[in-house]
């Protein structure tokens, strides 16, 4: 047996991990609230908008909603 040792490992720990950002932007960008969020910046200031979009990305990124 070949012995790839911690280079092939760290090597599918940064695909694994590409994988799960990929799914996590894909959530976010489906997200009704980011939706609405994003279509209002679109159309008038919105107060509060970094914020909101940074309460949103993290909800996102931890999985909490």
């Amino acid at each position: 047996m070949i012995n790839c040792g911690p280079l092939l490992q760290v090597m599918v720990a940064n695909i694994r991990c590409g994988e799960i950002l990929n799914d996590q932007l894909r959530a976010l960008q489906d997200d009704q609230a980011w939706t609405s969020l994003t279509q209002a910046a679109q159309q008038h200031l919105v107060p509060d908008f970094g914020s909101q979009a940074s309460n949103l990305l993290e909800s996102c990124l931890t999985g909490v909603t």
